[in-house]
């Protein structure tokens, strides 16, 4: 009965020894799992980086729609106001040509008025005062 109960604590010594180490080891590995999860699961992290790239991709895409309105609008801009200064290039040029005409002591006629009612008509519509032989009439 001795022999019995001295292989039964050496049964029981063993079996606890075994238990230890495995629960050390069990515990080891949950560390390097949790350390090596994010690797590990390669799905989660795929589909991580999708919707990373989806989302930059989105920033990207509304970047771009916005230079491209702001260009159209520039670009309208520009258009109308390459319109005024070459109005303006015009009239100054006309005017310059006027210029040189007059320090010659040659006058040109601003107005081609067929007739006076029709200067006073215009005068009227216009809304100026205008001179008519050396008197002003509203």
């Amino acid at each position: 009965m001795l022999l019995v109960v001295v292989s039964l604590i050496a049964v029981v010594t063993v079996l606890v020894v075994v238990v230890l180490k495995f629960w050390r080891q069990s515990t080891s590995c949950r560390s390097e799992l949790q350390r090596y999860k994010p690797i590990l699961d390669l799905n989660v992290a795929i589909d991580d980086a999708k919707v990373q790239l989806q989302q930059v991709q989105q920033q990207a895409q509304q970047v771009a729609d916005a230079d491209k309105h702001r260009h159209e609008q520039l670009e309208g801009q520009y258009k109308q106001a390459f319109i005024k200064y070459e109005d303006l290039q015009r009239e100054v040029s006309l005017l310059e040509e006027n210029l040189e005409d007059i320090s010659f002591g040659l006058y040109k006629p601003h107005f081609t008025f067929q007739s006076r009612k029709a200067e006073q008509r215009r005068a009227r519509t216009v809304g100026q005062s205008t001179v008519i032989c050396g008197r002003e009439r509203k």
